[in-house]
């Protein structure tokens, strides 16, 4: 058995082998010129050395799905990456390798984090109908195309192997072929869709290859194989299975010992439309807010009430986790507040976590700290003579105590929009009226 078990082994490396052979990868492309090096990279994969396979992650981040970005390259790398994430040695840690990377991990889990990237990547909101639309514009030949295409493939050989660094470094001339090919707005939009298209077109095997790691003895590769699933049935014709992904996740959620990863799958969940309900519960009152943020919570006073708990403590929200989360814009404290008053219409209701916010900010964080409280406080222009809530005094009142807040003209510049007077002395007196 385990002779048969073997050979099965290397007939299917000699098939990867084979599928990276097959390409011609002198005519693809990934952000920094032609991808005569993928080759490399995945062989790196295949053999297996913690620091090559490091590197290959890193490539793989850089090159081929740079900034979220796909290129003619990407496809074919993606397959035979997925096809690797069963090998056994894809259990083994590999060290950072990027200043963004979280932490060292498994391999499996650091490819399946770029397979969710690629599927952010390419399954855009563009219906395949309006992509291929774009991939061949009307009115534009075929033959018109293949031409700018050429002539910039003449323009990127001639700046030699590494064409960013010439460009970019070195400041070489661009060549004309090049630069036409930068100027014709159509003939670029109608590569990047013929390059999500290919992208597309390979998703149903990297699918294919994920689907056994959802039952993974390691939760840390169970979340990574769901996240990228989630985001690779982004298309409407796997909705029910998302569906099904998402009630996955939410229920694996809460058994994850790190709350990090909780939160991680609270917002993922939230992102999606999912209800993680046991979140809502949990132990960590980050896993809680996270929980909270879900919009389909947006009418639960128990979440409303949770968001309300964390802004208690606002300068602590930041501390909660290591790194950013997913769906995470700026401090997470900020989107906590961005959602709590998208929700509460009663500022009464607000004015104590305003005031704690306005405690907790600064010069640098005041426009998203304090500015969204003022709106919802002053939702109508003030006129001489109008009367102030209890709660409207209140809130001017402290952010009149904090100097830091007034350095930069922020707050100024909002109460002038407001009817507000403005300058800090000018709402003082108001304050004292």
């Amino acid at each position: 058995m385990s002779d048969v078990l073997g050979c099965s082994m290397i007939n299917a490396m000699d098939l990867v082998l084979q599928a990276i052979a097959d390409v011609d990868w002198a005519e693809l492309e990934h952000a920094y010129g032609p991808a005569t090096d993928a080759p490399a990279h995945l062989r790196a994969l295949i053999d297996g050395d913690a620091e090559a396979c490091a590197d290959a992650v890193g490539y793989l981040d850089a090159a081929l799905l740079h900034q979220g970005s796909v290129y003619s390259a990407t496809a074919p790398f993606v397959a035979i990456v997925a096809e690797l994430l069963p090998r056994p040695h894809t259990a083994m840690t590999v060290e950072d390798i990027l200043p963004w990377d979280p932490e060292p991990r498994p391999l499996r889990v650091a490819l399946l984090d770029y397979l969710e990237v690629f599927a952010q990547g390419c399954c855009s909101g563009i219906s395949d109908e309006e992509l291929y639309a774009e991939a061949y514009p009307a009115g534009r030949t075929e033959e018109d195309l293949q031409r700018v295409k050429a002539n910039r493939r003449a323009g990127l050989l001639q700046l030699g192997p590494d064409p960013a660094n010439a460009l970019l470094v070195e400041h070489v001339p661009t060549p004309p072929g090049l630069l036409a090919a930068i100027d014709d707005n159509e003939f670029r939009t109608a590569m990047r869709a013929r390059d999500e298209i290919a992208c597309r077109a390979v998703i149903p095997g990297v699918i294919k290859a994920i689907v056994p790691l959802l039952d993974d003895a390691d939760a840390s590769v169970r979340i990574a194989a769901l996240r990228a699933m989630i985001e690779l049935t982004a298309h409407p014709d796997c909705t029910d299975k998302r569906i099904a992904l998402l009630n996955q996740l939410d229920a694996i959620a809460p058994t994850m010992p790190d709350p990090t990863e909780r939160a991680t799958a609270a917002r993922i969940s939230g992102i999606h439309g999912g209800r993680p309900e046991q979140l809502l519960a949990d132990i960590h009152p980050g896993v809680r807010a996270c929980a909270a943020l879900a919009p389909a919570f947006a009418a639960d006073q128990c979440a409303t009430d949770e968001l309300l708990a964390a802004l208690e403590r606002p300068e602590a929200i930041d501390e909660w986790f290591n790194r950013h989360l997913p769906g995470q814009d700026g401090w997470l404290r900020h989107d906590v507040i961005r959602e709590l008053v998208s929700r509460v219409d009663d500022f009464e209701t607000l004015l104590p976590a305003a005031i704690e916010v306005a405690w907790a900010a600064n010069r640098s964080t005041v426009n998203d700290d304090c500015i969204s409280f003022l709106r919802k406080a002053f939702p109508d222009p003030i006129y001489p003579g109008s009367d102030l809530s209890a709660a409207q005094l209140s809130f001017l009142a402290v952010l009149v105590e904090i100097e830091d807040l007034w350095l930069f003209g922020q707050l100024d510049l909002w109460f002038e929009a407001a009817g507000l007077p403005g300058g800090r002395e000018s709402c003082r007196r108001l304050v004292e009226h």
